[in-house]
């Protein structure tokens, strides 16, 4: 579990994976250094996500998390806190 990641330099974007879903991608603090993260959010905050405009920071909680060196951080099932 992730709490409280902070991510920077937000973009939307839309995949076809599972239906068509929206996720966003960004940069955060992980283990020391800068990392791309992609944020894949739960159905009901997925729904808040696609009315938003981006700016700043934001913060989230995932249940679970994967990382790929190379590639980045990518959280699943996340909240917008």
């Amino acid at each position: 579990m992730i709490r409280e990641l902070k991510v920077f330099s937000l973009k939307k974007t839309a995949t076809g994976f599972g239906g068509g879903r929206t996720y966003l991608s960004g940069v955060a603090k992980w283990n020391g250094s800068e990392t791309p993260v992609f944020v894949f959010f739960k159905e009901e905050e997925e729904e808040k996500v696609e009315q938003m405009v981006l700016s700043g920071s934001m913060t989230f909680d995932a249940s679970h998390h994967d990382f790929v060196v190379g590639h980045g951080l990518s959280l699943w099932d996340a909240e917008l806190k």
